[in-house]
């Protein structure tokens, strides 16, 4: 049987990633080249079914073939994401809002208040700073009547912020140091706290501990 690639996923990718490239046959010892736009890929582990492989850094976003060496038709398209904003830190969840901009959180060191903690990316990539007082904060989420939602890991709360008039308001307290939150369809907000314990936040924010 000729190598042939059956599958790579996924199919799209940002600088650093690591795809996995699947197939019947593929050349592993020594491992073929890879290209990602013309860039050499460096490959972390092969055999004659998969190869893993991480994306050259600083590739220009867009459409750009991934080719695999000694494999007939060993051609296939990724999406490659682009940097759209710098200088936000440690982001662990932005969110989009309905008009496509995007929130992201700058932390800081523990118990160092930064300037400015949140920013609003536009589609264009200008990074607005927004003036509020949240302490660490960590992860970003969109509420149901449209105000901005960001988890403070110093006071192990949630906030609610209005994003027309930047009025800022604790929503929900007692969370542990909460790392991830999310929304959903109910308007019913779940907290992961970086030790385990995930909480159920009702639209009143009364919290509860779901699992441990």
């Amino acid at each position: 049987m000729a190598a042939r690639i059956t599958r790579v996923a996924p199919l799209w990718a940002v600088d650093g990633g690591s795809l996995l490239v699947e197939g019947d046959e593929l050349p592993y010892d020594p491992p073929p080249r890879v290209t990602i736009a013309d860039a050499p890929a460096h490959i972390t582990a092969a055999s004659p079914h998969h190869l893993r492989i991480v994306v050259p850094v600083e590739l220009e976003g867009g459409r750009v073939p991934l080719r695999v060496d000694a494999v007939p038709g060993g051609t296939v398209l990724l999406d490659v994401g682009s940097t759209l904003a710098t200088g936000v830190h440690q982001v662990d969840n932005p969110t989009f809002d309905r008009d496509g901009n995007v929130y992201a959180t700058f932390s800081g060191s523990r118990e160092n208040r930064v300037p400015v903690t949140l920013f609003r990316v536009r589609r264009d990539g200008v990074r607005e700073p927004i003036r509020v007082d949240i302490p660490n904060p960590t992860s970003v989420a969109v509420g149901r009547d449209g105000a901005i939602y960001v988890s403070s890991r110093f006071e192990g709360s949630v906030y609610r912020v209005d994003p027309s008039t930047l009025q800022t308001r604790v929503f929900a307290s007692g969370l542990g140091s909460p790392f991830g939150i999310a929304f959903d369809r109910d308007g019913t907000l779940w907290v992961g706290d970086r030790t385990g314990t995930i909480f159920r936040v009702d639209v009143d924010g009364n919290a509860a501990i779901v699992a441990t």
